[in-house]
C-alpha cells in the first residue's frame, strides 16, 4: 500500500509515494489522496477528525478531484475528535482525506 502525499511547488502539484502496511492493518491519517483497489480497498470506515478543528473526505473518478472534472461527493466535518462513517463504492477511483484517520469499520 502507498501513501500519496500531494503538494504544491511553484505552481505544479507534485505527488510521492510512502510505503504503508495493507489497509486493513493501516493507521490511515493526514493530508492525502489514496488510489482505490491499491491504497485503499473499497468498503466501510470509520473515521475521526485528528490534527485540527476540521477534516473533510472526497471521492473522485479521477485523480483531479475538481467539482466539475472528478469529484463524486465529498464532506467536511467540523470538530476535532468527532466521529463518523464512510463507504468507498468499488466504482470511486480516488479517496482524498484531509485531518482524517480512518479504519476499516
Amino acid at each position: 500500500m502507498k501513501k500519496i502525499v500531494a503538494g504544491l511547488i511553484g505552481g505544479a502539484v507534485i505527488a510521492t509515494g510512502l510505503a504503508l502496511a495493507p489497509a486493513a492493518h493501516a493507521d490511515l491519517s493526514g493530508d492525502y489522496m489514496y488510489r482505490v483497489g491499491g491504497d485503499i480497498q473499497s468498503g466501510d470506515y470509520t473515521y475521526r477528525v485528528v490534527g485540527a478543528n476540521w477534516g473533510s473526505w472526497e471521492t473522485c473518478s479521477n485523480a483531479t478531484c475538481d467539482i466539475d472534472n472528478g469529484l463524486i461527493n465529498m464532506d467536511v466535518i467540523d470538530g476535532a475528535g468527532h466521529t463518523g462513517y464512510l463507504t468507498i463504492p468499488p466504482s470511486t477511483k480516488f479517496v482524498k482525506i484531509i485531518n482524517l484517520q480512518l479504519a476499516p469499520s
